[in-house]
């Protein structure tokens, strides 16, 4: 029995290192869009400051750099580099 308890946390701790979270200690998770510049940008900084994990989109290289600070704030961030006024950009907004 104390093998496997040791293994179970084993798990955990490798499971946490990869960004993986229990769903006790899950995080509110807002999409955002046009997240790049502007009202879109201040939204997903403010969404992070409140505790929040992110999925930011917009068609702008700027994205990534958004994404980069918002992480520095302690979100879990994920990008979609997407536009949506077509339908492959949803696609990959959804895909992400």
């Amino acid at each position: 029995a104390g093998a496997r308890a040791g293994a179970r946390a084993g798990a955990r701790a490798g499971a946490r290192a990869a960004g993986w979270r229990p769903v006790a200690e899950a995080r509110p998770l807002a999409v955002v869009t046009g997240a790049s510049t502007g009202i879109g940008r201040e939204l997903a900084f403010c969404a992070a400051r409140d505790g929040c994990d992110l999925l930011i989109c917009a068609d702008e290289a700027r994205i990534e750099e958004a994404a980069r600070e918002l992480r520095g704030l302690g979100a879990r961030v994920d990008v979609a580099q997407a536009g949506l006024s077509a339908e492959e950009g949803v696609e990959a907004l959804w895909a992400a």
